[in-house]
């Protein structure tokens, strides 16, 4: 993880908040995700191990309401730990 990855975690859900498409790690380094809303409620995410497997894994969820917030919260506390 880096601060870079960190700011990306942050663009992507900016794009969620806003209903659009967001992916996450695309470095070719380690896992990829990819989550696009696709109805009000549910969302569809593939984490794509490019690096080793090649292996992609795709599942729709239908996350708690706030979803979003909580992941900025959790940004915030990940953002805390590295900088200090």
């Amino acid at each position: 993880m880096t601060s870079d990855d960190l700011d990306d975690w942050e663009e992507a859900l900016g794009a969620l908040s806003g209903n659009r498409f967001a992916s996450w790690l695309n470095s070719g380094r380690t896992v990829q995700f990819k989550i696009k809303p696709v109805s009000p409620g549910v969302i569809a995410v593939s984490v794509h191990d490019s690096p080793s497997s090649q292996v992609t894994v795709s599942v729709p969820l239908f996350p708690a309401t706030g979803w979003i917030d909580d992941q900025r919260a959790r940004l915030e506390k990940v953002r805390r730990v590295f900088s200090g």
